[in-house]
């Protein structure tokens, strides 16, 4: 989930969700869930009005497409990558080391 707000608001899961502190790193381009709420009612989501110019537009999918250009490499990693490196780690982790288990064996210790 985490990689997900990163990829797509550029921001963690705890500031997202309203609980971090973000008035030291906050710009245009992190936006919050708060945010995102306050904006059904008329805000403006944290985006500045003069923010923009050139490729993207001052509204949340230009927001959003700018994040996903800097950080949706990282985020289609982390949400391909991190699974499939648990579920071979948890195979490989699963085998027994015969090697250490006949070390043990003599003292004693069952496995």
């Amino acid at each position: 989930m985490n990689a997900l707000t990163q990829g797509l608001f550029d921001t963690n899961l705890k500031e997202f969700a309203g609980f971090g502190d973000k008035t030291s790193t906050d710009n245009s381009w992190e936006v919050s869930a708060p945010e995102l709420f306050s904006m059904l009612f008329g805000g403006n989501a944290g985006i500045a009005s003069n923010w923009g110019s050139g490729t993207y537009s001052p509204t949340i999918s230009g927001v959003i497409r700018r994040n996903l250009r800097a950080n949706g490499g990282m985020m289609l990693a982390q949400i391909i990558g991190i699974p499939i490196a648990f579920k071979y780690g948890r195979k490989l982790m699963r085998k027994p080391i015969t090697a250490a288990n006949k070390l043990l064996k003599p003292a004693g210790v069952r496995i």
